[in-house]
């Protein structure tokens, strides 16, 4: 891109342009330091190895190190899974401790409405029996008066018809 051409981009356009040359600079700067240290880590290697003994021995330094290193591993993966196995156990015995609570106070709430709803129907069966106490005495009275008002009626009736019959007799 030459002079002209930057002239024409706009502010932004040459801040977006600087911050991608900016990012590829850092990419190069980063690729070079990777190929500097692989070069001074192979210059040193083998500087270092010197001989094949002493490159079999430097190994086997390795070798152990790695091999104490897996033991650790292990080791603490072990740890770990005793730790996590105590706190499995500790949150299950945790659970059914609330659990047992849980059902303790639902049980103790249940026997609460049960009483309470067994004091409701027995009032409430004492008031009915007292409402079919009161109706039954009600319609007995009805019954005492439908009766006296029928043998009213019925003495009256024949008081009627003895009435007719002597005047049916002295009209005759």
């Amino acid at each position: 891109m030459n002079d002209r051409d930057l002239r024409r981009l706009s502010r932004k356009q040459l801040l977006e342009l600087l911050l991608q040359l900016t990012e590829k600079s850092e990419e190069l700067q980063r690729q070079l330091h990777e190929a500097n240290e692989k070069l001074k880590s192979r210059l040193v290697i083998k500087s270092e190895a010197g001989s094949i003994a002493e490159a079999a021995l430097k190994l086997n330094g390795v070798f152990e190190a790695a091999e104490n290193a897996a033991e650790q591993y292990l080791y603490n993966i072990k740890k770990f899974n005793d730790n996590q196995e105590a706190l499995k156990k500790r949150f299950e015995e945790e659970c059914l401790k609330r659990a047992k609570a849980m059902l303790a106070e639902t049980t103790r709430l249940c026997k609460e409405r049960e009483n309470s709803s067994r004091e409701k129907a027995k009032a409430i069966i004492a008031e009915a029996k007292k409402e079919a106490r009161e109706t039954e005495a009600e319609a007995a009275k009805k019954l005492a008066e439908i009766e006296r008002l029928y043998k009213y009626v019925k003495n009256e009736k024949r008081k009627l018809q003895k009435a007719n019959s002597d005047q049916n007799k002295n009209h005759g």
